[in-house]
């Protein structure tokens, strides 16, 4: 015999000041957590605290702290859980690099700086004159702090940016990452920067590093790698290409869908590539588009995964890339997840060989109706 179900208690007066009461309570703690004790992570997020007010302030003090001046950054304990740390006896190195004015985004170095660990930047000749310099610390710009998140599976900022001076500069972030330098308005000119205390991270250029150095450096410590193509550069977890022998053929892979991309809009050959960055948490959307362009953790083994890509693309990263070529000139309004389509339909049919109309569920077949 089925037990007799039993029926919620009435929503009485009481009951209801107990829901409030336990409400406001859950807000006040949230709110009273300092920036050092926030440890979201995937399994135990955090919840964004529900009182405007609370969360005003909670918001407030987590800016106040990634804002602190390197010489008082430390190590958050929520960074080695995301986006992780070099391993303790990690060599840091010192390395020169030079840097083209004639690239306005991201140029990267190749070097990661750990977690609270300060890096030194010091220019190897004076600033091209009228040119800004900033370097960032952290792929991961996202900010989680849209209304629509209620809830923090990361820590909800863990990029910083510094303006470099002509003296020796310090940067320090508290979840470190992955460091690059972007260079404006300074036209033709180049500049040399020496880092101090960085880590080395798995990097490759297409075209410069050789296969042979590539099986050295691929072993490289920090726990973010870069690849660079011509038109692409690919970001991801480091142990996802510690057994890669040759990133030339994925990134002609990619550098190929950039240019068809590209061509479907009649741009012209770029100066510049676009970049892709996986992340436990975004701030919109399964991935979204900008640049860098996002997408979830889940994303990142297809990113470098060269024999799947070829097999059967991926929808999702012609998709995002699409919206980076997409124009009001040719998108009617409200049609903007309409005409991004064509790039995916035309990576489909020209980079996986799929038949025309083809290559995502929704319109395989009968759907297509």
């Amino acid at each position: 015999m089925s037990p007799v179900p039993q029926s919620n208690p009435p929503m009485n007066h009481s009951n209801i000041f107990r829901l409030l009461l336990v409400a406001q309570i859950a807000s006040a703690h949230a709110a009273s957590v300092t920036p050092e004790a926030l440890l979201p992570t995937g399994k135990s997020p955090f919840a964004v605290p529900a009182d405007p007010a609370a969360k005003k302030e909670c918001v407030q003090a987590i800016h106040s702290y990634m804002a602190l001046p390197p010489s008082e950054v430390r190590a958050h304990p929520a960074a080695a859980d995301f986006p992780g740390v070099a391993p303790a006896n990690a060599e840091r190195v010192t390395r020169v690099i030079t840097f083209s004015g004639t690239k306005t985004r991201w140029q990267s170095t190749g070097l990661y700086a750990n977690a609270g660990e300060i890096v030194t930047i010091t220019p190897q000749s004076p600033l091209p004159a009228g040119a800004s310099v900033e370097i960032r610390v952290g792929c991961h710009t996202d900010q989680l702090f849209h209304d629509t998140i209620q809830s923090w599976k990361r820590f909800p900022v863990i990029s910083r940016a510094f303006p470099l001076t002509a003296q020796p500069t310090p940067v320090a972030n508290a979840f470190g990452g992955p460091i690059m330098v972007i260079l404006r308005h300074a036209n033709a000119a180049t500049l040399g920067l020496k880092f101090e205390n960085a880590v080395a991270a798995p990097f490759f250029v297409l075209g410069k590093t050789s296969p042979d150095e590539w099986k050295t450096i691929r072993n490289a410590p920090a726990p973010w790698g870069e690849l660079v193509g011509h038109n692409m550069i690919l970001h991801f977890p480091s142990a996802q290409v510690r057994a890669m022998d040759d990133p030339t053929p994925l990134l002609d892979w990619w550098d190929k869908v950039v240019a068809t991309e590209d061509q479907l809009v009649g741009w012209p050959a770029r100066g510049e590539q676009e970049r892709v960055v996986p992340d436990r948490q975004i701030s919109a959307g399964y991935m979204h588009s900008g640049y860098p362009f996002m997408c979830h953790l889940d994303s990142a083994p297809m990113i470098t995964d060269l024999a799947k890509l070829r097999a059967n693309g991926d929808w999702g990263f012609f998709h995002e890339l699409g919206h980076n070529h997409q124009s009001p000139m040719w998108s009617f309004p409200g049609q903007g997840e309409v005409t991004v389509n064509f790039f995916s339909l035309d990576c489909m049919e020209h980079i996986v060989g799929k038949p025309c109309g083809t290559g995502h569920g929704a319109i395989d077949g009968a759907k297509l109706f």
